[in-house]
């Protein structure tokens, strides 16, 4: 294989000099292609215009001597093998350029026999690219050491130490508005180790870091902090679309069979979600999550929290340590003050009045329809309690103008969800949480449901139904008859005409028939005041 040829560049400003020691490479046998100059500029131009692979440097050059040279261009002769040439013998010349990095010194008188000079540029050169080699392949070896330092060997995600140097070199501090955190833990995951065995729950904690690694956005950071904790920095502007994520993530891991040997069993995730604190910059970006994290798993696990749901939880909290509260509809109430804010006037208008307004319509309608008085009950109170999982929906989302973004739907759909579980929180019967769970199915679509918890009621499940269904008759009333920001009242003509149009699709038969009736009498359901 023929070598490499070797690019030199020379400065000498004796022209005799330079005739011959260009003389002398051009004849050499030794693949060297030289340039010779005779001046410090021409020497700086021919620098820059070029990679070089070797530049021989005469000591003595007009004003300035090599070593002047090596320090003030250091940078442009980094990556060349410097030699210096010299009339003089004097040892101090050849210490003090091979300390400013000079590889080779070769007295003149040498370098200007045949074959010297070009074979001192050709060991020099040899010499500096093994150099270069060894140096790279140490880099390679100390990158390769540190990824390892930094990668969880069961996973493959970073692991905390990659995560504590992030934190200290403020990799997330720079653009925090346009972040969200997210803290994820497996639910019981000692219950896996006790039931399947260790290496079963090391092939959960495989699977999931797969699964977690292959939904983040481009751009995220997926860290496994220790145990069956994994942390997530995802590069996202829109609260809505990342809470979006993690309801799919968690979706996911539910649904997902984990399989090892003969076992085949599933995992549930919770999950802490929320921006960093923005007005404590040396937070690091997962305290708040962290603390969400245990939010989520309060509120019974395999579920998401945000700082939101936080307070909802807090509030509920603070109903349930009240003993001078002895009904759902009076801890309804205390939880409304606990959460009333001059700041979200819209999400206390949907979890406050309207829910109001929507017990008056379908405790008439149950009434009317001759549903027994414990059924009536329960949908007076899921009524009440309808919508109270709005607490979790921000003010934005609420107040949007037109049609909500698919994200934006998963929380309004998730709502119902915590409106459930606060009923249930609060001492409501089991009728009343499944009723506030499932008052948004679409009539089309109730033989996918679940029947309803028995409780001593002893409701029968098309009873159930009907209830569910008197419920979202009425709340859609509620709505179209309300004057809010984005949608003024329509008129009783066009209520009634949605319904009808939608009878037996969104709306329960039943129910709209009901309600169609009693329109039209005297004795038409009217709003409180």
């Amino acid at each position: 294989m023929a070598r490499r040829n070797i690019q030199a560049l020379v400065i000498d400003d004796d022209r005799a000099q330079q005739r011959l020691i260009q003389r002398r490479l051009d004849s050499a046998d030794a693949a060297v292609t030289a340039t010779v100059v005779n001046n410090l500029d021409a020497f700086v131009a021919e620098l820059q215009r070029g990679r070089w692979d070797a530049v021989v440097l005469d000591y003595h050059l007009c004003n300035v001597t090599a070593v002047d040279v090596l320090r003030r261009h250091a940078a442009s002769l980094a990556d060349a093998a410097v030699l210096v040439i010299s009339a003089s013998a004097d040892q101090a010349i050849v210490i003090e350029a091979l300390r400013e990095g000079a590889i080779d010194f070769v007295p003149k008188e040498q370098a200007t026999e045949p074959g010297v000079l070009a074979t001192a540029i050709r060991n020099a050169v040899s010499r500096i690219r093994g150099q270069r080699l060894e140096r790279r392949s140490m880099e390679r070896r100390c990158r390769q050491l540190h990824r390892e330092a930094e990668t969880d060997a069961l996973t493959g995600l970073s692991n905390r130490a990659h995560y504590d140097r992030c934190v200290r070199e403020g990799r997330w501090r720079g653009d925090r508005r346009h972040q969200v955190c997210a803290m994820i833990d497996i639910d019981h995951f000692k219950q896996v180790n006790d039931t399947h065995g260790h290496a079963a729950g090391d092939q959960a904690l495989q699977d999931v870091a797969r699964l977690l690694r292959r939904s983040v956005p481009d751009g995220s950071t997926v860290v496994r902090l220790g145990g069956e904790e994994f942390a997530v920095v995802i590069a996202e502007r829109d609260e809505s679309a990342a809470f979006a994520w993690a309801e799919a993530f968690r979706e996911r891991v539910s649904r997902y069979v984990i399989q090892h040997e003969n076992n085949a069993f599933s995992v549930t995730v919770s999950l802490g979600l929320t921006r960093p604190n923005l007005v404590e910059e040396q937070q690091p970006p997962l305290a708040l999550a962290d603390e969400l994290l245990y939010t989520a798993k309060d509120m019974g696990r395999n579920t998401v929290a945000t700082p939101q749901i936080a307070r909802l939880n807090r509030a509920v909290a603070k109903v349930r340590s009240d003993p001078t509260l002895k009904t759902v509809l009076q801890r309804r109430r205390r939880l409304l003050e606990l959460l009333q804010s001059p700041r979200r006037p819209i999400q206390f208008e949907h979890i406050g009045r309207h829910g109001d307004q929507v017990a008056v319509v379908a405790a008439g309608l149950a009434c009317r329809l001759g549903l027994p008085g414990t059924a009536v009950s329960a949908i007076r109170t899921a009524a009440a309690l309808h919508d109270i999982g709005k607490a979790i929906i921000p003010e934005t989302v609420l107040a949007h103008p037109g049609r909500l973004s698919s994200a934006q739907w998963v929380l309004m759909n998730r709502q119902a969800w915590f409106g459930a579980w606060v009923a249930q929180q609060l001492g409501a019967k089991p009728l009343v949480s499944w009723l506030v769970a499932n008052h948004r199915t679409r009539f089309d679509e109730e033989r996918d449901l679940n029947s309803p918890p028995q409780g001593r009621s002893r409701i029968t499940r098309d009873v159930a139904l009907l209830a569910a269904g008197i419920l979202g008759v009425a709340d859609s009333v509620a709505t179209m008859r309300a004057e809010r920001s984005h949608s003024p009242a329509k008129p009783e003509p066009q209520i009634r005409g949605e319904l009808g149009r939608l009878s037996g699709q969104q709306f329960h038969p039943e129910a709209v028939q009901t309600f169609m009736r009693l329109s039209n009498t005297r004795h038409s359901i009217r709003l409180a005041a």
